[in-house]
């Protein structure tokens, strides 16, 4: 029988028009009704790394949020890992 407390992770890697659009802000807020925990950050290569933990269904949602992003986003190809949770983080936050 499969337990409905258990936990996964993902961590996806967003290309495309992802920085100066408001995109991580939007990650951050879609995350608030997700009950998610995790980061969202740019990185030098002008990609945006969102790192999630929570129930597998949520993080779908998340998934299906950053491929639509904000409406200035221009989303081209999200590169996605998934895994088990480990609780690495408390709450969801962007890091600069």
């Amino acid at each position: 029988m499969e337990s409905f407390d258990k936990k996964d992770s993902v961590r996806i890697i967003a290309a495309g028009l992802v920085q100066g659009v408001g995109y991580r802000w939007h990650i951050l807020e879609a995350t608030r009704s997700m009950d998610l925990t995790g980061t969202v950050r740019n990185l030098r290569d002008g990609t945006v790394e969102i790192r999630a933990e929570g129930e597998q269904a949520a993080l779908a949602a998340l998934v299906a949020v950053a491929f639509r992003g904000p409406a200035l986003a221009r989303v081209s190809s999200l590169h996605i890992d998934w895994g088990e949770a480990v609780g690495r983080w408390a709450d969801f936050q962007v890091v600069t």
